[in-house]
């Protein structure tokens, strides 16, 4: 029996795959035997292609708002949103050179101001860096990460 799922008022039939529906469906060759090695084989090809999808979604799912990286440096603002750490500190600098204190940095995503610094998430880094390795993926270096950013030094002419 199918499994059924309700998607936006709509019934959808999604069919069950096994190993054993799946030899079911496969033709048996001339002597009448079903060759089971090649059935499994299939069947780790195909799980291998679902786990690199769901990698690759994940990856997505943690990517930067600000510069659609993935975020190495997870930081999350008081209003929920994930944001790298060095694209939260250029925020924060901008807004120096603006005149205004970091507390007052707009989140880049709902404008909320920032009155607390922003958490940086160690165990998210830690699961995204198992995953980049597992994909095979060079994560940047980056700076250690450090709240709040000293204020941008004013130029000064010197040899005057």
């Amino acid at each position: 029996m199918p499994d059924t799922f309700f998607a936006e008022n709509q019934t959808v039939e999604k069919p069950i795959k096994t190993y054993q529906s799946r030899k079911k469906s496969r033709q048996a060759p001339v002597d009448g035997s079903v060759d089971d090695s090649q059935i499994w084989l299939e069947e780790i090809e195909d799980l291998q292609r679902r786990l690199k999808s769901f990698r690759q979604r994940q990856l997505r799912q943690f990517e930067c708002i600000i510069c659609r990286d993935p975020a190495w440096q997870p930081c999350v603002t008081q209003c929920g949103h994930l944001v790298c750490g060095p694209c939260i500190r250029e925020l924060a600098i901008k807004s120096y050179k603006k005149g205004l204190p970091w507390r007052q940095t707009p989140c880049p995503l709902c404008r909320t101001s920032l009155r607390h610094p922003p958490t940086l998430c160690y165990e998210l880094q830690d699961s995204l860096r198992s995953l980049a390795s597992e994909e095979g993926i060079e994560i940047p270096r980056q700076k250690k990460f450090n709240w709040p950013p000293s204020k941008p030094r004013k130029k000064t002419k010197r040899g005057m």
